[in-house]
């Protein structure tokens, strides 16, 4: 898996009960997946589903949240992925900790934001770089 993102979660991305909000790190999910997908692709992409998500650590306000991401298949123009979220309680010194793990589709889609119809250079397939 690559490391994608890092981030750390701020008082406004909070839930009321003061911990971070699983919607957020939903959302932090899908923006480590489409980069990493967008790269492959080397073209746009749009989120077609996410599945899997299961809390299993609440997330606190200063937590490091690092985002790995691995692209699993490409079957045309869709690019399955497995996002994985680790916490860092940096002021606990508590080391990393899973957090979450999730799948996502993406489809590549052209500058106008349609479905790229066949692979090209601009939308290859890509399950030979994702070993």
């Amino acid at each position: 898996m690559e490391l994608v993102l890092e981030t750390v979660p701020r008082p406004k991305d909070a839930n009321p009960d003061g911990d971070i909000s699983g919607g957020w790190v939903m959302a932090q999910c899908d923006l480590a997946g489409s980069m990493m997908t967008a790269r492959l692709a080397r073209a746009p992409v749009a989120t077609v589903s996410a599945s899997g998500f299961v809390f299993r650590q609440p997330v606190r306000v200063g937590d490091v949240l690092s985002f790995y991401a691995r692209a699993e298949r490409a079957r045309g123009i869709f690019i399955a992925a497995t996002i994985l979220v680790l916490t860092e309680r940096v002021h606990a010194q508590e080391p990393y900790g899973k957090v979450t793990q999730a799948n996502f589709i993406y489809e590549v889609v052209g500058a106008e934001g349609l479905a790229c119809s066949t692979p090209r250079p601009a939308c290859p397939p890509v399950s030979n770089r994702c070993s």
